[in-house]
């Protein structure tokens, strides 16, 4: 039995485009899977605050220095940190608001991303959470393949990755080259898009502005790892 937290952001609550793909995806899901169980997030209805100052100071803070007044701060990222980590899929139904994602799914995404618990850095290695176009099921074996020590998300449909305007569709010379490396883009991706996102890495602080980013439309071109660890350091 798997678990699915359902994540909505849509400040309409009727005749909203994204919940209603939301609604599509649980039904069929469910219909397909009847003994997996569903736990929603709804951040319009139930809004989680913006981060304050001591929630923050909580974050990096070690708990033998930990006070009451710190633990009163961080207790509500304790409770969605625990319940996106009992979560095998996570679907988040988002609209798009000037051209970026609701500012109630930024306080979410500001409450859950929070070092020693969903990501870690120990002054040499870093992990943290990666995005993949590849359906759930995919997105984990790829977890599993590579031994990777951070979860992997399923964005299928690129639907986070088109906020970012990274999506570009491959071309048709070289859907052959795909398929002659094993490479099935439609069953990976569990649709007949062909559409893939750029390779992009982000470096984000605490109040959300962007320190650094690469994005290069050669998706052959990585972001080098002793880059990502000056960033850091």
């Amino acid at each position: 039995m798997k678990t699915i937290l359902r994540v909505d952001a849509s400040s309409r609550t009727a005749g909203s485009q994204s919940r209603a793909l939301g609604d599509y995806f649980e039904h069929t899901w469910v219909k397909r899977n009847p003994s997996d169980r569903i736990v929603r997030r709804d951040v319009v209805e139930n809004p989680i605050p913006h981060i304050a100052s001591q929630t923050i100071t909580g974050f990096y803070t070690p708990g033998e220095k930990f006070t009451d007044e710190l633990r009163s701060a961080t207790a509500l990222s304790d409770r969605l940190v625990s319940e996106l980590r009992v979560a095998d899929i996570l679907l988040l139904t988002v609209p798009i608001y000037n051209f970026s994602i609701p500012s109630a799914l930024k306080a979410w995404i500001d409450h859950i991303v929070r070092i020693g618990h969903t990501f870690a850095y120990d002054g040499k290695n870093f992990t943290g959470v990666a995005i993949s176009p590849q359906t759930p099921d995919y997105s984990l074996t790829t977890q599993q393949k590579h031994d990777l020590k951070f979860p992997v998300l399923s964005d299928q449909g690129n639907k986070v990755a088109r906020q970012f305007g990274l999506v570009f569709t491959v071309e048709e010379n070289l859907k052959p080259i795909y398929k002659a490396f094993g490479i099935d883009l439609k069953a990976h991706n569990g649709d007949e898009s062909y559409e893939l996102p750029m390779p992009a890495t982000y470096l984000v602080a605490k109040d959300g502005n962007v320190l650094e980013a690469f994005v290069n439309s050669d998706y052959r071109s990585r972001l080098e790892p002793e880059t990502a660890l000056a960033w850091i350091r």
